[in-house]
């Protein structure tokens, strides 16, 4: 015998006594923005960034008429006014490599930010493969300080928020000349 469908079952107890809204936004959720603890560990974040990173400069890429969409290029960048901000980063030691044209000194490193000040200081644009970041580099003879960003990523993920913003960036060349049109509001 087939079961009928169309009878409405009907529970005789409801399973909470809870309103919509209490069921969806539990005081008990991991996932609150307002939650103690994710406040406490996005104040943790913000202050070991502070304590142990240095002052960078970040400029960020303007959207100019000369990207190239299919090739994902721009040949003539323009950039926003630098913004000053604190970011950790490893020095790399630099490294000599024989190329067909010369010595050439490449350079990467990793850098990180806090996501939260990146959020206040860029809004939701973030940070994207090439903005440029200027740290202060302190080598003898080769000074790389200015990084083109290659990849951003978020990291540092507690109670499904994330925390920092960690950046790989190669080093560019002293003499590319950063295009600033349209400074950023302070």
């Amino acid at each position: 015998m087939l079961h009928k469908f169309e009878k409405e079952y009907k529970d005789p107890q409801p399973l909470s006594t809870r309103t919509e809204g209490q069921i969806h936004n539990s005081p008990l959720s991991l996932h609150r923005p307002d939650n103690e603890d994710v406040v406490l560990a996005k104040k943790a974040a913000k202050e070991m960034i502070n304590i142990s990173g240095a002052d960078v400069i970040i400029y960020a890429r303007t959207k100019n008429e000369s990207y190239d969409k299919v090739w994902n290029e721009d040949p003539a960048p323009t950039y926003h006014a630098g913004r000053h901000l604190k970011a950790y980063f490893v020095p790399q030691p630099t490294a000599e490599q024989l190329t067909p044209f010369g010595i050439d000194a490449p350079n990467t490193t990793s850098i990180a930010f806090c996501r939260e000040e990146i959020v206040e200081l860029l809004g939701e644009r973030m940070l994207m493969p090439g903005d440029i970041i200027e740290i202060p580099y302190s080598g003898s003879l080769i000074r790389p300080d200015r990084f083109r960003i290659t990849n951003a990523a978020d990291t540092g993920n507690f109670r499904y928020v994330w925390l920092y913003i960690t950046c790989n960036a190669e080093t560019i060349t002293n003499d590319e000349v950063l295009d600033i049109q349209n400074p950023l509001s302070n």
